[in-house]
This record gives C-alpha cells, structure tokens and sequence, in this order.
C-alpha cells in the first residue's frame, strides 16, 4: 500500500487542531475521514432519489428542503 502525503498547511491544520482539542493527530486524522464517509453515504443516498423524480418534481423538493433549512436556521434559540 501506497503512503499517504499530506500537504503542509494541512498538515498544521491537523496539529493545531490537536493541541487544542488535546488529542493525537492521527485522531483527528481518523475523524475527519470517519465523518467525510458519512457525508458522502447521506449524499448518495439522497441522490440515488434523483433518478426517479422529474425535473420539477426534483426543483420542488430541494426548494422545500432549502426553505426548512432556512426556517430553522432563523428560529430563535429557547
């Protein structure tokens, strides 16, 4: 297996990350991959939606999800 090359600004990213969080770098490594996967698999999921919808179907639905996004990004914290 290949080894992986991380570029510098990354690099410092991840180790100031770790000092302040107070964990290894391959932690915060390992997160970071861990929580990408799962973005990727929701997207994908949603996607394999696209298929089936017509187009303004399709438009429709990410109007309505755009605008509950926003709706609860607006209403104001208890």
């Amino acid at each position: 297996m290949e080894s992986l090359v991380i570029k510098p600004g990354i690099r410092a990213i991840v180790a100031d990350l770790a000092r302040q969080l107070q964990v290894s770098e391959d932690k915060i490594v390992q997160q970071a991959v861990v929580e990408y996967a799962k973005k990727v698999r929701k997207k994908k999921k949603l996607m394999s939606f696209a298929g089936i919808l017509q187009e303004d179907e399709a438009d429709e639905m990410l109007q309505t999800i755009q605008q509950n996004r926003v709706d609860k990004l607006l209403e104001p914290c208890l």
